[in-house]
């Protein structure tokens, strides 16, 4: 497929997207455009296309709401979507198409008239541009399926076609630059916008003096959508025209960071057919999943909207609540997820160890423990975190349960650094059991002590075996429950046939004499340092081409490799020292100064 015709060069298109797009899809595709490895790339390009989509879906359902929710085929089509939970790719694309078939003849009643036009020929035939969304879902689906096997080698192979495809679509979306993403942060109770952050493209310009007009009605205290620093708005500049995008998307503070959100699940409670919980996921990595409870404004906001769907119907031909929206969310732990996410993006080198692991993981097929033991900064939960990955289980299963073609691999994860409560977890390991043998356990399976837990999950991963022929639960850092080793009762003393177990810990603590006394079959193995030649892939993990060539005339990055003992940890400290003296030197244009290997901490009480 060749570029898209209408642009130059892909660095006109670039800086157009990342410019002038809204803030959701100019964000994916600044970090699409920076990536350097092809698994990288290929994740911020399928991140691009979720968030054209997710806003695309955003802004045609608040604009219906807004009108009154008046088609009742379409209101039963959203009901049923929406009272499923999860919302997949495949259903979004679904309620934007179909709910933007509805303005055909009408699109100047949008925010965006173009919209239809671009979907949509006049006679209600799709367009090639609406050919090329769906084709991406496909594409989504199937390329992050079942992960084994795929690799650098692998996305790399099928990149630039489908980098292509993106960049022609969104190519077709010019007009999405016509409008801005406003975040009122003071609104006087007549609804006077004041001061608000403005999206330009990726760039948040923040607590800028405007002057907006609300109506009063639109006001959360009145029942409307605009909540102070929470409800975005989309404005036409030109004639002070807005849409809340409130409570189908958000803007979210977090400690590591803050960004745009978008609805992914909602949890009903079957009791008088309420919105219990609602999820919202941000297409940023730095940035854990949000969740709203009952009582706060999205959960009420959007309980308001959907039972207005159904109001608009017809008694007889009302939607009412299936039993699976019912389905428990809590147990899962979307930090596990994100963290796992983190180590993903700079792994490199190891394969000769993750090959031994596989290994041991097919011999082993009357069950076992395996333990690797590595002191810290030795790479154990990048190890481990690319282990799970490469077993097909590289994104939290609460998404991938509900992708069309995703076949989940049989593996569990945990991480013992985002949940340290061993019931917490034992639930969240119970929950993804429940989730591969597609059958309920029902609440009461959660609610016992360890022993129940731990009785419950070596029989559901017995299921688990039974239907996939084998189970693998990955746990990274058990050292981080609790050094004495008194805390591990939550470990099966023997695993049934096919199940295999993956745990990582520091070495010469009482916890690992402790697990030898509990475990009748323990493999245990230390985890060396990067070898030499996972050098090259370490710093092309972290550094630009140009840049590392740059630094390979300057540096002697084989003494930094003696220096550091291989440890990933030091290298990495050491790798951002050195970024931060390019910076220095860029910033006042001096050239790059003489860094001294020496002066690099290589104990584990120097970089603490």
């Amino acid at each position: 497929m060749k570029f898209n015709a209408d642009f130059e060069s892909r660095q006109d298109l670039e800086m157009l997207v990342i410019r002038k797009y809204p803030y959701p899809i100019a964000s994916s595709y600044r970090r699409l455009s920076d990536a350097e490895s092809p698994t990288g790339a290929f994740v911020c390009l399928l991140d691009t296309f979720e968030s054209l989509l997710y806003f695309l879906t955003t802004v045609l359902l608040s604009h219906y709401w807004r009108e009154g929710a008046p088609d009742a085929e379409n209101n039963r089509r959203l009901l049923r979507k929406l009272y499923k939970g999860a919302l997949s790719i495949g259903d979004l694309m679904e309620m934007m198409r179909e709910t933007a078939r509805l303005y055909l003849g009408r699109g100047d009643a949008l925010p965006y008239p173009q919209l239809v036009g671009t979907l949509f020929k006049p006679n209600g035939d799709m367009t090639s541009t609406l050919r090329a969304l769906e084709k991406l879902v496909a594409i989504r689906n199937e390329k992050l399926g079942h992960g084994a096997g795929r690799d650098d080698r692998f996305y790399a192979s099928i990149l630039d076609e489908n980098r292509n495809l993106l960049d022609d679509t969104l190519g077709r979306f010019e007009w999405l630059a016509a409008r801005s993403l406003y975040l009122p942060k003071k609104v006087s109770d007549e609804g006077r916008v004041t001061l608000a952050d403005v999206f330009e493209g990726d760039f948040r310009s923040k607590s800028r003096p405007i002057d907006l007009q609300l109506s009063p009605s639109d006001l959360h205290s009145n029942g409307g959508d605009v909540v102070a620093d929470k409800t975005l708005l989309l404005v036409d500049e030109a004639s002070k025209q807005y849409l809340p995008l409130f409570p189908l998307a958000l803007f979210h503070f977090q400690t590591k960071g803050q960004g745009v959100y978008f609805l992914n699940k909602l949890v009903w409670a079957r009791e008088a057919e309420q919105l219990r919980q609602v999820f919202y996921v941000a297409y940023d990595p730095l940035l854990e999943h949000h969740r709203a409870n009952r009582g706060e404004a999205p959960v009420s906001s959007l309980e308001v909207k959907v039972r207005r769907l159904n109001l608009a119907l017809a008694p007889e031909e009302a939607i009412s609540l299936p039993q699976a929206a019912t389905e428990r969310a809590d147990y899962n732990l979307p930090e596990v997820w994100t963290e796992q996410a983190s180590h993903l993006r700079t792994f490199a080198g190891r394969a000769a160890l993750l090959a031994r692991l596989e290994e041991w993981i097919e011999r082993t097929g009357d069950g076992g423990y395996y333990l690797l033991l590595g002191v810290p900064g030795q790479g154990k939960s990048a190890l481990l975190s690319q282990l799970a990955c490469r077993k097909g289980l590289s994104c939290d299963p609460a998404m991938a349960n509900d992708r069309e073609g995703y076949d989940r691999a049989p593996c569990l994860l945990h991480m013992m650094k985002s949940h340290k409560n061993p019931r917490r977890f034992m639930q969240s390991l119970l929950w993804q059991a429940e989730s591969l043998t597609g059958k309920s356990l029902g609440e009461a399976a959660y609610q016992g002590d360890i022993d129940d837990l731990r009785n419950m999950l070596v029989g559901a991963l017995e299921q688990v075996s039974k239907k996939h022929g084998e189970s693998l639960i990955i746990i990274d850092a058990l050292d981080e429950l609790d050094l004495s080793g008194e805390r591990i009762g939550f470990l099966p003393e023997s695993l049934p046939e096919g199940v295999r177990v993956v745990l990582s810990c520091r070495p010469e603590i009482p916890l690992v004499k402790a697990l030898e006394r509990r475990i009748r079959r323990l493999t245990v193995e230390s985890l060396p340092p990067l070898a030499t030649d996972d050098l090259p892939l370490f710093l092309e993990s972290y550094l630009e081409p140009d840049l590392l060539g740059e630094l390979r005339k300057e540096l002697d990055f084989g003494g930094l490799f003696q220096r550091t003992k291989g440890n990933p940890l030091f290298l990495k400290r050491a790798i951002d020292r050195i970024l931060d003296e390019v910076r220095r030197s860029r910033e006042t244009g001096s050239p790059i100064p003489q860094i001294d290997i020496s002066s690099f901490p290589n104990t584990v009480e120097a970089v603490f």
